[in-house]
């Protein structure tokens, strides 16, 4: 039969995001200035962004900051805040602000006063919801610990009512409106309306303000407080009962006073080894360091407590690699002596490793750094920040399978040199040599080809013992690469049926990537067995048919990897002359 001649179109859209891990990406336990502390979700990638949350970095000698020279080399962070000995939440006032006194004192200073001095430790009960003989009472904490509200370390929120919803505001020391918002609707029953109660709208107030937060100081928890809410007074008969600083609120704003909270003395070796426990929350960067650590604990005994507890998390999670510094104390000359002092770096690595251990998923930096300061000073500074800028720079640019030591992508251009004594020298190969074969990351002066005298990163190897290509960094960190793009590909077709036309659309999913790690160098072949090409329980050759029918499917890559380069010879040999040499003998007869 014949059809009329026609025009069709079909559109295809191959603009589909692939799954593959982010890129140049660190995770570092740090003093700061302000800032969440138990919330490293956001990925900070620029200074300046960095400045807006956290303020800025404690450093106690007041060298360059870690984080500042690791953000501008090249770096995503996660940014966990260390908090210091006693740090305590802000907390609000039970006792409103007196009115009179607030408004003479804002036409005196511009400024609302506080009234009353909170409880620095528990908050007061301030809202109270009552319902059929059940109650529950919220106090007010601040996020932050000794973090400023808005510019100044005072501040107050206000409440107030209107059409059955309570409202809140909060005010900075100089009276200027920082954040508002509903707190709570609800209405008591009578002859025509059940109770109602917008229980999202608490929920809301209490995870999205961003400086306050309510914690139940009678009641369960806050959880319960919304199942509360939910199953037993929402669309109920029974009469809701809702109180602020003891009182029913009204149009007329009450405003109670708060306090910021302190964050802490200096932080003892518990409270950095607390603060890690917020790394399990990610696993999507490949370096972790502990910023000025040996600054922030002056004894090594406390520094190697927290590196044991990090390294026991390295190799147990296995999902990043744990960057120790050598401290840059010990990389001067030998007090009182000319002789040079490598062997003090080596001592404290060798001492570091009988308490946290070798280990692939471990990396030691040493030498130190010298840079200029914000005023023009020279300053001795630490090298952690600057190592993790170079390591990620170096995974976003070419892949984290790149070594990143070198003078292709280990230049550091803005240092003068390091604190240590050039051991880059030709003349000081055998004590770079035995830096090397105690597992010590050095900075060193190479002569470049084009560019002269450089700063630069020169090893680039792994803690581990077993001599396999898995003591050079850029090889463990390609297997990291490989389980965080694996993961969420394999995890996305569990419950689906464990059979070969599954296994099939894995290997098709994952075979792109890989072929590119082909071409990037990454590897020179691979090999997927996973029973892909099966099409029956018979041709099985991995797997098996009682596991598979029990749900169990097991895939192996097999791959040959490319490990950097560390040797070349050089041979250069003068030839012999290409014709023999004639000696003529003449005589004159004269």
């Amino acid at each position: 039969m014949p059809t009329s001649p026609h025009v069709d179109f079909k559109f295809k859209n191959n603009n589909v995001l692939q799954t593959t891990p982010m890129l140049g990406v660190s995770c570092v336990l740090a003093r700061t200035t302000k800032g969440p502390y138990d919330d490293p979700s956001e990925i900070i990638s620029t200074f300046s962004q960095f400045q807006r949350i956290y303020g800025s970095e404690i450093v106690p000698d007041g060298s360059v900051s870690n984080i500042e020279k690791a953000l501008t080399g090249g770096s995503k962070l996660r940014v966990i805040r260390v908090l210091g000995k006693g740090a305590t939440q802000g907390t609000v006032a039970a006792t409103a602000a007196s009115k009179t006194k607030a408004a003479a004192k804002s036409e005196e200073e511009g400024i609302v006063p506080a009234s009353a001095t909170p409880d620095p430790a528990t908050p007061a009960a301030l809202i109270t919801i009552t319902s059929s003989g059940t109650t529950y009472s919220l106090g007010l904490v601040t996020k932050g610990y000794g973090d400023p509200i808005g510019s100044t370390d005072s501040f107050q929120v206000g409440f107030y009512k209107q059409a059955n919803t309570l409202y809140y505001k909060i005010y900075s020391g100089n009276g200027q409106v920082l954040e508002q918002g509903p707190v709570i609707t609800y209405k008591t029953a009578d002859e025509n309306n059940d109770t109602s109660v917008d229980y999202l709208a608490l929920s809301a107030f209490a995870k999205n303000s961003e400086y306050i937060k309510p914690v139940v100081v009678a009641g369960s928890s806050f959880e319960n407080l919304i199942k509360w809410l939910t199953d037993n007074v929402d669309g109920t008969k029974n009469a809701i009962t809702l109180t602020v600083g003891g009182a029913a609120p009204t149009e007329d704003e009450k405003k109670f006073t708060g306090t910021i909270g302190s964050a802490g003395s200096t932080p003892t070796a518990e409270e950095w080894v607390a603060s890690l426990d917020f790394v399990k929350d990610y696993t999507d960067f490949y370096q972790l360091f502990i910023s000025h650590i040996s600054q922030h604990l002056t004894a090594d005994a406390d520094v190697l407590k927290v590196y044991k507890a990090a390294a026991d998390m390295a190799k147990e999670l296995m999902e990043w690699v744990l960057y120790i510094e050598v401290p840059k104390h010990l990389t001067h000359y030998t007090q009182g002596t000319q002789a040079r002092d490598y062997k003090a770096q080596v001592t404290w690595v060798q001492t570091c490793l009988g308490t946290v251990g070798n280990s692939k998923y471990i990396a030691y930096f040493g030498g130190g750094l010298k840079y200029y300061n914000e005023n023009g000073n020279l300053q001795d500074s630490d090298v952690i920040g600057t190592i993790a800028g170079l390591g990620d720079a170096s995974a976003t640019q070419y892949g984290p399978w790149k070594s990143f030591a070198g003078m292709n992508r280990g230049v550091i251009g803005d240092a003068v040199g390091p604190v240590c004594p050039n051991y880059g020298s030709p003349s000081r190969y055998s004590e770079l040599n035995t830096l090397a074969q105690n597992y010590i990351n050095e900075m060193v002066i190479k002569d470049t080809p084009d560019a002269g005298k450089q700063t630069m990163l020169w090893h680039c190897f792994s803690s581990q013992v077993k001599q396999d290509s898995e003591r050079f960094l850029s090889i463990v960190r390609l297997n990291l690469y490989l389980k965080k793009f694996l993961r969420p590909v394999l995890n996305k077709y569990i419950e689906e049926p464990n059979v070969w036309s599954t296994w099939k659309r894995i290997w098709l999913e994952v075979k792109p990537t890989l072929d590119s790690l082909v071409d990037e160098d990454a590897m020179t072949e691979y090999t997927w067995m996973g029973d892909q090409d099966a099409t029956s329980w018979d041709d099985l050759s991995v797997n098996n048919e009682a596991d598979a029918r029990q749900g169990k499917y097991r895939a192996i890559l097999k791959y040959k990897d490319v490990v950097p380069m560390q040797e070349v010879t050089m041979e250069i040999v003068i030839d012999a002359a290409s014709k023999s040499v004639s000696i003529v003998e003449s005589s004159n007869n004269a």
